[in-house]
This record gives structure tokens, C-alpha cells and sequence, in this order.
């Protein structure tokens, strides 16, 4: 049988579930801002990051709106 939870219980566990989450997909290596190499490709670190993971996370490429 399952045992239920409170609402607040399930947030709690849903929090630290994902924070737990975004520490381990910060530890992959793979973000971090647009970079060139000096022959206008993308920095090597970027290429590497992506070849050992599958995807790479741009960060800050796109600005937010002010307002």
C-alpha cells in the first residue's frame, strides 16, 4: 500500500530532489558562456564538454528584457 504524504512533505521532497538535481548537472562541466577560439569556433572546452555529455548549456547568450 502507499503511504501518503502532505502537500508540504511533497514540496519538501520535491525541493531537495531537485536541488539535488541542479548540484549534479552543475558538476558535468557543461555550461557556461558563448566562447570563440581564435580562429572564430567554438572554444575547444566547449567542443570537449560536449562530446563527453551530449549537450552543453549556454548561459547569458540571450539578454532579458528590462523592465
Amino acid at each position: 500500500m502507499t503511504e501518503r504524504i502532505s502537500a508540504a512533505a511533497h514540496a519538501e521532497a520535491m525541493a531537495t530532489y531537485a536541488a539535488a538535481g541542479l548540484q549534479r548537472a552543475k558538476a558535468l562541466g557543461n555550461r557556461g558562456p558563448l566562447r570563440l577560439g581564435r580562429n572564430g569556433r567554438l572554444a575547444p572546452e566547449i567542443l570537449e564538454a560536449y562530446e563527453r555529455t551530449g549537450f552543453y548549456v549556454f548561459e547569458n547568450v540571450i539578454a532579458r528584457p528590462r523592465g
